[in-house]
């Protein structure tokens, strides 16, 4: 086997080992009903956060790969990786607070649109631009402008936007961070591990985590195959 390849096995098992391991030993009980009502919630608004995301991340990971001044424009957009979600979520704050929908499923899909749309605009950005410029020129020879260029690349792309609005929802899903400052209810299910932790202790959820371990890694699994399955065309 290539060593290479023997060193990733390594770490990657590692790294899963260490998250899994330790809690399948002090496995505790079955999760209870509520946090199935989490479960669902936290996907609903995931769901209605990625439908926002997606169509935002395609007009911006154009923009951003083929507008010569789109580079100095997406700081804008992707600075938010670069900090604590709970501070954005006190960025988020005075808007929210300010509105009166704090504790609502509108300020949860708000929290889960900022700071998923930076991940949908990677990915497209990226599938973009392996795509390169060639083909915007050859359409505006052919007297292609405007949006009308972009539906082109967006024929050329199911697989990477739909991994896009994976990724989105995926990242969506997990948002713990913002919700602490701006909606602890409806209860997301971050939100419900967090709380159950603080109340009793790791032995109530680590059941509850462990499920969401096994649908995360499932998860995983169906984005590598669908990598690799059929290609952009």
């Amino acid at each position: 086997m290539d060593r290479i390849l023997i060193a990733a096995l390594v770490i990657s098992l590692s790294y899963f080992i260490v998250l899994s391991l330790p809690a399948v030993l002090v496995f505790g009980s079955a999760p209870r009903p509520d946090f199935m009502g989490a479960v669902t919630t936290t996907a609903i608004y995931s769901t209605l956060a990625t439908l926002l995301v997606l169509p935002a991340s395609l007009l911006l990971g154009y923009a951003f790969t083929f507008r010569p001044t789109g580079r100095y424009i997406s700081p804008l957009i992707l600075f938010s990786t670069a900090i604590p979600h709970t501070a954005i979520g006190v960025l988020l704050a005075p808007i929210i607070f300010s509105l009166n929908i704090t504790d609502t499923g509108l300020a949860i899909v708000l929290g889960m649109f900022i700071v998923s749309t930076p991940i949908g605009v990677g990915v497209i950005r990226a599938a973009y631009a392996a795509q390169g410029i060639e083909l915007e020129e050859y359409l505006r020879s052919m007297g292609v402008r405007g949006f009308r260029l972009q539906w082109f690349y967006l024929k050329a792309s199911p697989t990477s936007i739909l991994l896009a609005a994976l990724l989105s929802w995926f990242r969506s899903f997990s948002e713990l961070g913002v919700f602490l400052i701006i909606a602890q209810r409806p209860q997301t299910v971050g939100i419900y591990i967090f709380e159950e932790f603080l109340k009793s202790g790791p032995g109530v959820v680590v059941s509850a985590s462990l499920l969401l371990l096994a649908v995360a890694l499932s998860l995983a699994f169906a984005v590598v195959v669908l990598e690799h399955g059929p290609r952009d065309s």
